[in-house]
This record gives structure tokens, C-alpha cells and sequence, in this order.
């Protein structure tokens, strides 16, 4: 991914406000991306009632999935009053984090966020279970927004691993650097790189030279505009 131009918002029933929501159309707006408000509902009540038939469970569920789908509409002038195109999706599904990656790599989508929550004892972020199944799972660029947090952005750290320590890491810093920079460009951003690494001692010049050389080649002005004009 190069650019970003679809956006995925998953909303969450269970809360008021929706701080993904609010950094999916920031982001929209600055990138001129669209926005999907994407909700993934399932009612155990429904399923496990023994007094429905096979048709009237589907009706049951029909019209659960309207009364849900009320519910995500009431959102969607948040995004068009600020100029943003949106459209909305839900789904019946469990758990949740498969049927956003489903969603996401089905749509084609540039960027998948979702709202974490806080800990109403210890007034922390805390990660539910979809959230880490999200990190470790999902294929699409990920954010995880919090409660109260600035939509706007100052910085972008881009995290790679040039030496190639593991499986993916060639073909995904490049993918990363690249990301980073369309969007310090489009937000005018500063970006900062970071190599961790466990190496004891020094690190000589060849060794400097041949992990980072490659990578490089990455920021040279013709990526910059095609970059710019994908």
C-alpha cells in the first residue's frame, strides 16, 4: 500500500462515542479517502431461543439487523457534513475481528480502524480480545483509537527491520517506508525510522551499509511522486 483511499471504521454498539469514527474522518478528509461505517452484531438471545423455527429465527434476525443498521445511520451525518463520501455495512457474525478482516481484505480496504477502551478502575487503555486478535491477524493497516485522543497527527515512526531477521521483513519495510512516507507528505508530518536490534558492541560501517542500502533506494524523488500521484 502506497496510498490510502478506502477506509474501514468499525463501530462499537457497546459505547456513545466513537473515536474511530472521529480519526477515520479526520483522515478521510486529509487524504480525500472514503469511509465505510462497518458493524458486526450477533445476538445470542436470538439463536439460542428454542421457540423459534428455521424461518423465524431468519426474520428474527432480519429485523435485528434493520433495528442495528438505524442505529449506525444515526452516524453517517458526522461524516457527510464534513464533506467525507461514507457508506455503511453490517453484518451478523462472531467473532468480530474475522469478520473485519474479511470485510477489509474482500473491499480492498487501505486502512482498518477501531476503537479501543479504557479501564473504568485504572484509567488505562485496555485491549480487548478482537483488539489483539486485530494486531496479530489482520492484513490491512491497522489504528487502534482511543478515548480522548488527538485526531490530528505531529509524528510517524516507521518500526522496520533491515537485517532481515525475520520471515516477512524484506518485503514488508519497503511497504512501511513507503506508507510512512505518502502519508508524512499528505499531513505534513515528521517521520523518524527505528531499527531495534540486539546486537552487542558497535555496529561497523559495511554492516551499517548493507542492512540500510537497499532500503534507501526507497526515498529517492521518483518514489516521492509516483508515490504522490498513485
Amino acid at each position: 500500500m502506497s496510498s490510502i483511499k478506502k477506509i474501514l471504521v468499525d463501530l462499537d454498539p457497546t459505547r456513545e462515542s466513537q473515536p474511530a469514527l472521529d480519526r477515520g474522518i479526520y483522515l478521510a478528509k486529509e487524504l480525500n479517502a472514503t469511509l465505510t461505517l462497518f458493524l458486526v452484531t450477533y445476538n445470542r438471545g436470538l439463536v439460542s431461543n428454542l421457540f423459534f423455527n428455521s424461518e423465524q429465527l431468519e426474520a428474527a434476525k432480519k429485523g435485528y439487523l434493520n433495528s442495528q443498521k438505524k442505529w449506525i445511520d444515526s452516524y453517517l451525518s458526522d461524516a457527510v457534513n464534513q464533506g467525507v463520501k461514507v457508506d455503511v455495512d453490517v453484518v451478523w457474525a462472531k467473532p468480530i475481528y474475522e469478520a473485519i478482516n474479511a470485510k477489509a481484505e474482500s473491499g480492498n480496504y487501505d486502512l482498518v480502524i477501531k476503537s479501543t477502551h479504557n479501564h473504568p478502575t485504572i484509567n488505562k487503555i485496555f485491549f480487548t480480545p478482537n483488539d489483539w486478535q486485530l494486531l496479530k491477524t489482520c492484513k490491512t493497516p491497522l489504528i487502534l483509537a482511543k478515548e480522548n485522543g488527538a485526531n490530528s497527527y505531529q509524528n510517524i515512526m516507521a518500526a522496520i527491520d533491515p537485517s532481515n531477521r525475520h520471515e516477512h521483513s524484506e518485503k514488508l519495510d519497503p511497504k512501511i517506508l513507503v506508507t510512512a512516507m505518502y502519508s508524512t507528505l499528505r499531513l505534513m508530518l515528521f517521520i523518524a525510522m527505528i531499527q531495534l536490534h540486539f546486537k552487542c558492541g558497535p555496529i561497523s560501517v559495511s554492516e551499517w551499509e548493507l542492512v540500510w542500502d537497499p532500503l534507501i533506494l526507497v526515498w529517492d524523488k521518483k518514489t516521492t511522486i509516483s508515490t504522490l500521484n498513485s
